[in-house]
């Protein structure tokens, strides 16, 4: 009977030992790893940007935003070689339960913003492909009873287009009696591979046209009546063209010609003395200089002073005098 008592004593002192272990202190002191992240507890991310627009293969090298609940990380180091970039270190979270988002920023007259996937961290590295288009900026040619009008201030380009440049380029009309009707033809500057507007914002052809002279204009893309959003622009944006009364979505322009037709009328009695300017712009993501760890989406970003996020100046200032 003894022995039994001894035996189940024991017991009980080995199980109160056991426990005892577990100690909280302990645990946070040296904390039991969690399964799929490294001792070090950082993650490299690493990352490849696609040109889906690309006949062949084809990567580029933008700014990639990596982000969490809590972080908000930049990585600069993208290669346009086709290998993945030497990485960017984040923190593994216990559980691997911490959600990550990486987007790739409008690039400057190079490439569109990408937002990638969720995915989550683990072990030693996570490879995170983002897919998106090469920027096109666009050119033009102006078409006014089926004659091509004579384009100023910006260099010819094959078959009578014309590009559009930081300059504004100039169109003047012939026996203006108070109303004409265009068409404005416009693609890409390539043929193929690039893109004017990115796909999941938005693009616009904007108009400023006096309204003490000019009624609303009716505008048509491919017979398609388009009509007036101006109210819908980012409030930033909007303020950027304050001068402009008008403003049209448009869709993404790429190689093909796309015909854009401008119809005005001046006012009852009235003889312009103001050109009509008429510019496009897209939107595009950038990295706010004002707000902290902040992307912001626009035509323009919120720099001092604020400049196109996509591209170059998209001008034309059409003449009646």
């Amino acid at each position: 009977m003894k022995n039994v008592i001894f035996l189940i004593s024991l017991v009980v002192v080995s199980l109160l030992f056991v426990a005892g272990c577990d100690d909280p202190e302990q645990v946070v002191d040296s904390p039991v790893r969690v399964v799929g992240c490294p001792p070090s507890w950082v993650t490299m991310v690493r990352l490849l940007y696609q040109d889906t627009l690309a006949s062949s293969l084809s990567y580029l090298d933008p700014l990639v935003v990596l982000e969490s609940s809590d972080n908000f990380i930049i990585a600069n180091d993208l290669k346009a070689n086709g290998d993945f970039s030497s990485g960017s270190e984040v923190p593994c979270v216990e559980g691997n339960r911490e959600k990550w988002k990486a987007t790739a920023l409008t690039n400057m007259d190079l490439s569109h913003s990408s937002v990638g996937g969720q995915f989550l961290v683990a072990g030693k590295e996570v490879k995170v492909v983002l897919e998106g288009k090469r920027y096109g900026g666009l050119k033009f040619r102006v078409k006014d009873n089926n004659a091509y009008l004579d384009i100023s201030d910006c260099g010819v380009v094959d078959g009578g287009w014309h590009e559009f440049t930081t300059r504004t380029c100039s169109v003047s009309l012939s026996d203006f009696e108070g109303y004409f009707k265009i068409d404005l033809m416009v693609k890409t500057n390539l043929s193929r591979g690039v893109q004017f507007g990115e796909d999941d914002l938005r693009s616009w052809l904007l108009v400023d046209a006096n309204l003490n002279e000019w009624n609303a204009p009716n505008i048509y893309r491919d017979n398609s009546k388009i009509e007036n959003e101006k109210s819908q622009m980012i409030e930033s944006d909007a303020r950027q063209y304050n001068d402009y009364e008008y403003a049209y979505l448009i869709e993404p322009i790429d190689g093909r010609e796309v015909k854009l037709t401008l119809d005005f009328e001046a006012l009852d009695g009235i003889t312009p003395n103001n050109d009509i300017s008429i510019e496009f712009c897209s939107e595009g993501r950038y990295l706010s200089s004002k707000l902290r760890d902040t992307i912001l989406i626009g035509c323009y970003n919120d720099n001092t002073p604020k400049t196109l996020v996509s591209g170059e100046v998209q001008k034309l200032t059409i003449k009646t005098q």
